[in-house]
């Protein structure tokens, strides 16, 4: 792939172990802090990397950027700010290879369905192209094909850096109900369209019943208040994050 290239594609200054592969291999860009995408190839193509590593860590999300995104849910928010500045963005899953096997993408609780049900929202939802690489310089190459195909096009307008459209009030009730423990995009998604507020969401916390067993075991929840989905340690929890002092039980 060449590497010369008009400066003009634009990497996220945050992307510094790329950056300095860029650097070393003579590829030429601008490092720049995007409000949108890790990096951006025209006014109308952006995108962003996700890596997926070996570790020797159990808590894989250590390495796997995928999963990490997903469980505080970067991974829509960002989608939706590509999807609503730029006609094309893509997601790069860039996967370590080691003796020719792939880093595990689903492993823990982010097992097979979870991924397969990712990647189609990310499609259907957000009209995210997901493209696989295995290592920094094919994610490069791959970055510059596409740039130079965007460079021979009849429209080609070199890119911008424009900061994400402000949130409307659903998408920010939705941030915010997204912060409570065990929850996200989704979870907070069904709650909210179930409560209509925010504030009516925490009053259902602070109010389900909790079931315990005889010897003081969450069991269940009451069950003229079921949600489907939510169980008792996700209100146990809550009502904790939302109820307690929270200096004084840490010093407890």
């Amino acid at each position: 792939m060449s590497a010369t290239i008009v400066p003009l594609l634009l990497i996220d200054i945050r992307e510094t172990a790329f950056i300095a592969f860029l650097e070393a291999n003579g590829y030429k860009f601008q490092a720049v802090n995007l409000m949108v995408g890790d990096f951006q190839i025209s006014a109308r193509v952006c995108g962003e990397i996700k890596r997926i590593k070996f570790g020797s860590s159990t808590d894989f999300e250590s390495y796997n950027d995928l999963a990490a995104s997903l469980k505080d849910d970067r991974v829509h928010y960002q989608s939706n700010d590509r999807h609503n500045l730029f006609e094309v963005n893509y997601l790069i899953l860039e996967i370590q290879q080691l003796n020719g096997k792939d880093a595990p993408v689903a492993c823990g609780w982010f097992d097979q369905q979870k991924l397969d049900s990712l990647l189609l929202t990310l499609e259907l939802s957000f009209d995210v192209h997901i493209k696989i690489t295995h290592t920094m310089k094919e994610t490069a190459d791959f970055i510059y094909m596409l740039y130079e195909h965007e460079l021979k096009g009849p429209k080609f307008v070199e890119p911008t850096n424009p900061a994400p459209r402000p949130k409307t009030l659903y998408e920010q009730q939705l941030y915010f109900l997204s912060g409570l423990l065990g929850c996200g995009y989704v979870k907070a998604k069904q709650l909210l369209d179930l409560d209509t507020t925010p504030l009516a969401v925490i009053k259902r916390i602070r109010d389900t019943e909790i079931l315990t067993t005889k010897t003081g075991n969450p069991k269940g929840i009451n069950p003229e208040m079921p949600i489907k989905g939510f169980g008792p340690t996700f209100f146990l929890e809550n009502q904790a994050l939302l109820l307690l002092d929270g200096k004084e039980y840490e010093n407890k």
